[in-house]
């Protein structure tokens, strides 16, 4: 998957599954990637979600230490959340991944690299 966010010619977009009553903790996490993505960039928030999806045990206070950001930037990405509810229900997104081409959903057991992998070479091609 990886290799697709390296592909210029692949759009992705990350859509996390959250709404605004879902737990602080999920949504502060989500705030913060958002809040480290405006303030570093797109490159930046790829480490950054590695590195949290990576943890064995995960604490919001301790990973949201290791990086120089101030709590109103993180708090005024609340909009943000809000969006994603609003884009989950349009795009009747269920459970992640969930992934599209074009305005096509891919089916549920679409997600190896292979199956990407044959996928992006069969359209480049076209």
């Amino acid at each position: 998957m990886e290799k697709l966010f390296e592909n210029p010619e692949v759009f992705m977009q990350v859509i996390f599954c959250v709404n605004r009553n879902d737990s602080d903790a999920k949504k502060n996490i989500i705030k913060l990637f958002f809040a480290l993505k405006e303030h570093y960039g797109n490159t930046f928030l790829k480490q950054v979600l590695h590195e949290w999806y990576s943890l064995k045990k995960k604490d919001y206070e301790i990973f949201k230490r290791k990086y120089d950001i101030d709590d109103a930037s993180i708090s005024k990405q609340g909009d943000k959340i809000t969006w994603m509810e609003k884009k989950t229900k349009e795009l009747k997104i269920l459970y992640t991944p969930t992934f599209y081409i074009g305005r096509h959903h891919l089916p549920d057991d679409f997600y190896s690299e292979e199956d990407f992998s044959v996928l992006m070479k069969s359209l480049i091609k076209m």
